[in-house]
C-alpha cells in the first residue's frame, strides 16, 4: 500500500474512534434518567458561645458562675476546722482564771496565762498575747487526751513579733513539750550573735529533729511561722514564713513520738517545760492533725493578714458542659478557637458520654450528629481562670438531591381529597431538603349510595362502590354464626343484641404496578359491632412483591381506613456498558401477571371472630430488558453514518483504479 493509502487508513480508523465516542456522548446527553456524578456543595459554618447569658450551659452554680460575659471559678469556703486539735484567737479582755485562754475549736483545750503574760489590743485581727520573757507563757494540760498527739500528720502556725533580742537565747513559740526530754513538735526563735534563726522541730523513732533557718528581719515586725510534718518521703519537715514554702527536710522518720511518762508533757505557748520564754507579742495560734496544703497556709495567711477568718479559695476543678448543638452534614475537621486563661481544658462528645481532649485546637467531627464541649477549670486555690468566648468553625458538606417523582395515586380522587405519590432522589442523598410534595388536595366527586338488604342476618351483602373507573367493590362477609352480647340496665335487666360482622373492601380484583409503584384501597365495616382488631395478610405469591400495613385497631361500624399496597423495589447497580450507552438499554414494558390473595382476620378480645381470602391479580414489571427506542436510533444513524463512510471509501478507490486504466489506454 503506498503513503497515501496509508494515511486514508489511518483517517479512517481516526473518524471510527471519533463516531463511537460521539455516539456515546450524545446518548448520555440525551438521555435524562442518566445523573453522572454526585455533585457536592460546601459550606463554611460557624458557632460561638458568648456567654451573654447562663442559657445554654450545664455547670454547678456554687463552683462556676457566669458574669459581665463571662465564664469563670467562683470562691468557695475554705473549711478547715474538722482538722483542728486547737485555735487560739487570743481576743479576750482578761486572762484572770484557770482556763480564760478559749480554745475555738470544738476540742475545748482551754489554757491557762502563767506569770505576766495578758491580752492587748491590736493584734492581727482583734487583740493579741503578751509575753515579757520572764516567766510568761500560757499552759494548755493534755490531761491524757490523745487528740493532742497525732502521729503521722501536724500542722503548727501562729503569727509573731518579736520586741526584745536575746543573743544565743532560744525561745519557744509552740512546744508540746514531754517534760524534760524536750519537745515533739515545735516552733522557736534563735537569737543568734551574728543572725537570727527560724527553728522547726519533730521528734520521730530516729530522735529528735530540729532545723534552722537564717533569718535577720524579725524584729519589731509581725511575720506567719507554720510548719507542717507528713509522714511522705521517710518523714518530712517543711517551714514556711508569711505563707511562703521556705525550706523542707525529709528521711527524718515517719512517727511522731511522745513522752508521756514525764511531768509537764503538755502544750505551751511562748515557753516550754524548761524554761526558754518568748518575749513579745503572738495572735492566731492553730494545730492541726493534718498535713495542710501550701495553698492552705497561703490562703490562711492572706486573709488573716487582712483581719478575716472566713477563708475563701477558688476550687480544684469545675466543669462547665454547653447543650448538644446539632451538625448537620460536617466535613471531617473543625477548627475550634477560644478566649480564656490559662488552665482550662476542652473536650468533646457526640453523645454527652464519651469526651475526647481536643488538641492543637481541632476538632474530629467524623459520623458526628451534635457536638457537646466541655470546659474544665483548674486552679491552685489562687488562680481564677476566665472564659470569654468558644467558636467553633466547621465545613458541611451537602448531597445535591435529583428527585424524580411518579403518578398521583389513586388516579381518581379518593373519598379523602387526597393524592400521594412516591419520590426517589436518584443521587441517594438521605436528605428531603429539596423534597417535592408528596401529598396533594383533589376534588372528591362523590359515588352513588350503596344499596343494602339490611336484615338480622350475620351475611350481608353490599352493593359494589367505584372510587375510580378501575376500581370495583368486594364485599366480605364472616360465615360464623351471630355474636350475642348482653348489656346490664339500670333497671336490673339485661338486653341483648347481635353482631353482624360485614366489610366492605374497595379495590380491583386486577391492580397494575407498572406506571405506578402503589396504589390506595379502603375497607368499610359495615357491620354493627367494633371490629378490635383486623390483620392483613398476603398470601406467599404476593409477599415478595408488595407491601402493607399489617393492621388495624379499634374499626368502628359505619367508619373506614385506608391503606396503601406499595411495590417493592430492587436497587441495582448500572454496568460499565448501561453507563456509556444511558438508557439504550433500560428495563421494558414487558410485564408479568401474579395472582394470590389478600387475608383479612378479625379478632375481639384475643378471639378470631373471622378470616376471609380476597383474591388479587398483580401486574408488575418484567425483568427482560430490550433497547431503548432513542438510544437505538442513535446506534441505527451511527452505523448508518459509517456504512456510508466505507461505501464512499471504496467507491473513491475503485474509481481511482479505473482512472489508471484508462491513463494506460
Amino acid at each position: 500500500m503506498n503513503k497515501k493509502g496509508v494515511r486514508s487508513a489511518k483517517y479512517l480508523r481516526y473518524s471510527l474512534i471519533i463516531l463511537v465516542v460521539g455516539l456515546a456522548f450524545l446518548t448520555f446527553i440525551t438521555n435524562p434518567s442518566i445523573t453522572g456524578y454526585i455533585t457536592y456543595q460546601y459550606n463554611s459554618q460557624e458557632y460561638n458561645w458568648t456567654f451573654e447569658s447562663s442559657e445554654g450551659y450545664t455547670y454547678d452554680n456554687d463552683l462556676i458562675e457566669i458574669t459581665n460575659n463571662q465564664a469563670q471559678l467562683k470562691k468557695i469556703d475554705l473549711d478547715l476546722s474538722n482538722y483542728l486539735i486547737a485555735e487560739y484567737r487570743l481576743d479576750r479582755n482578761k486572762w484572770e482564771d484557770p482556763g480564760d485562754v478559749i480554745d475555738s475549736s470544738d476540742n475545748e483545750f482551754h489554757g491557762t496565762a502563767m506569770g505576766d503574760a495578758e491580752t492587748d489590743t491590736q493584734g492581727i485581727i482583734i487583740r493579741k498575747g503578751s509575753f515579757d520573757g520572764d516567766g510568761d507563757y500560757i499552759q494548755i494540760e493534755r490531761d491524757d487526751r490523745p487528740e493532742l498527739d497525732p502521729a503521722d500528720a501536724i500542722t503548727i502556725m501562729a503569727w509573731v513579733k518579736n520586741t526584745a533580742r536575746n543573743n544565743n537565747y532560744m525561745s519557744n513559740i509552740i512546744c508540746r513539750s514531754g517534760g524534760s526530754a524536750g519537745c515533739t513538735y515545735r516552733l522557736y526563735l534563735n537569737d543568734g550573735s551574728s543572725n537570727d534563726k527560724l527553728g522547726i522541730q519533730v521528734r520521730t523513732e530516729n530522735g529528735a529533729q530540729s532545723q534552722e533557718w537564717a533569718w535577720d528581719s524579725m524584729d519589731e515586725e509581725w511575720f506567719h511561722f507554720a510548719m507542717t510534718f507528713s509522714s511522705d518521703n521517710g518523714g518530712t519537715m517543711t517551714l514556711y514564713l508569711n505563707g511562703q514554702n521556705i525550706t523542707q527536710y525529709s528521711g527524718l522518720g515517719t512517727t511522731l513520738t511522745y513522752r508521756t511518762q514525764y511531768a509537764g508533757d503538755d502544750l505551751y505557748l511562748g515557753s516550754d517545760w524548761n524554761g526558754n520564754y518568748f518575749h513579745g507579742f503572738l495572735d492566731e495560734v492553730a494545730v492541726y492533725h493534718q498535713t495542710l496544703s501550701p495553698i492552705e497556709i497561703q490562703t490562711i495567711y492572706e486573709y488573716q493578714n487582712n483581719n478575716n477568718r472566713n477563708y475563701k479559695i477558688y476550687p480544684s476543678s469545675a466543669i462547665l458542659q454547653t447543650e448538644a448543638l446539632a451538625i448537620t452534614n460536617p466535613y471531617e475537621i473543625a477548627d475550634f478557637t477560644t478566649q480564656h486563661t490559662n488552665n482550662i481544658y476542652f473536650s468533646q462528645s457526640n453523645d454527652g458520654q464519651i469526651w475526647n481532649l481536643i488538641q492543637n485546637n481541632q476538632l474530629n467531627l467524623t459520623n458526628f450528629t451534635q457536638l457537646q464541649i466541655q470546659a474544665n477549670f483548674t486552679s491552685d486555690g489562687f488562680l481564677q481562670p476566665t472564659l470569654d468566648l468558644m467558636t467553633l468553625s466547621y465545613t458541611t458538606q451537602t448531597c445535591t438531591e435529583n428527585w424524580t417523582c411518579g403518578n398521583w395515586t389513586p388516579a381518581a380522587c379518593p373519598e379523602n381529597a387526597t393524592q400521594t405519590r412516591i419520590c426517589t432522589d436518584s443521587n441517594e442523598c438521605d436528605t428531603t431538603i429539596t423534597l417535592p410534595n408528596l401529598t396533594q388536595l383533589c376534588q372528591y366527586l362523590a359515588p352513588s349510595v350503596p344499596v343494602s338488604n339490611g336484615g338480622g342476618s350475620s351475611r350481608t351483602h353490599s352493593a359494589p362502590v367505584s372510587v375510580a373507573p378501575i376500581l370495583t367493590t368486594q364485599t366480605l362477609e364472616t360465615n360464623l354464626p351471630l355474636k350475642t352480647q348482653t348489656l346490664p340496665s339500670s333497671e336490673e335487666t339485661t338486653t341483648s343484641f347481635n353482631c353482624d360482622y360485614s366489610l366492605e373492601l374497595t379495590l380491583p380484583k386486577e391492580i397494575s404496578l407498572v406506571e405506578q409503584n402503589s396504589f390506595q384501597g379502603k375497607i368499610t365495616n359495615q357491620g354493627n359491632c367494633l371490629i378490635q382488631r383486623l390483620n392483613l395478610y398476603l398470601s406467599p405469591e404476593l409477599e415478595p412483591l408488595i407491601e402493607l400495613p399489617t393492621y388495624f385497631e379499634n374499626l368502628q361500624q359505619g367508619n373506614h381506613t385506608l391503606f396503601t399496597l406499595i411495590r417493592k423495589t430492587e436497587n441495582k447497580k448500572k454496568s460499565l456498558f448501561g453507563f456509556i450507552t444511558g438508557s439504550a438499554i433500560t428495563a421494558a414494558t414487558t410485564t408479568e401477571t401474579v395472582t394470590g390473595a389478600i387475608i383479612l382476620e378479625g379478632q375481639n378480645e384475643k378471639e378470631t371472630i373471622f378470616t376471609q381470602e380476597l383474591s388479587l391479580q398483580l401486574i408488575i414489571p418484567g425483568t427482560k430488558k430490550i433497547a431503548n427506542k432513542l438510544g437505538i436510533s442513535l446506534w441505527i444513524a451511527g452505523l448508518t453514518l459509517l456504512s456510508f463512510v466505507l461505501v464512499f471509501y471504496k467507491r473513491k478507490k475503485l474509481n481511482k483504479k479505473i482512472n489508471k486504466k484508462k491513463k494506460k489506454h
